[in-house]
Formats: C-alpha cells, structure tokens, sequence
C-alpha cells in the first residue's frame, strides 16, 4: 500500500469513496495519485497561500466541499508534518 493514503490520509475514504469493497484498491490509487500531485505542487511555492492559490486557479471544477481537506493537507506540508516518500518506505 503506498505511503501516502496510509498515513496522511487514513485507511477509511478509499473505502469510503469506493462504496464497495470490490473498488478500494481503486480508490486508493486514485487518491494517491492525487496526493502526490498535491504534494508535488506545494513543494515548487515558498508558502501554503501561494501553493493553494495555484490550486485552486489549476483546479477550478473541483467540488468546494474538497476545499477544506486539500488547504489541510498543503498547510501540513509546509509545516512539516507530511513524511517524505523516502523516510516513509524506509
């Protein structure tokens, strides 16, 4: 299982966002697709506020409801809190 669902963002919305167990391994590539292009696209800005302004300029259609968790995840990468895909395959 890649590092990224596992630990930033838990176990349980793969399966929730598959709706059955038949489409979690789905899910969770999904999601960690779009983790690692999130994460990526923090890491090329000097700032959270900068990061997600280029977000949400590059992801318009994105449903507002998913704005919260992706704010969450780019203010945790700049402070540190998200493992690196090194360290966390260690």
């Amino acid at each position: 299982m890649h590092w990224s669902s596992t630990r930033a963002i838990g176990r349980r919305p793969p399966a929730a966002l598959a709706g059955e167990p038949s489409l979690v391994l789905v899910a969770q590539v999904k999601l960690d697709g779009y983790y690692d292009n999130l994460r990526d696209l923090a890491a090329r800005h000097q700032s959270a506020d900068e990061a997600l302004a280029v977000f949400r300029r590059r992801f318009k259609n994105l449903p507002e409801r998913y704005l919260p968790s992706v704010e969450a995840l780019v203010r945790r990468h700049f402070e540190g809190k998200l493992v690196d895909n090194v360290s966390a395959q260690g």
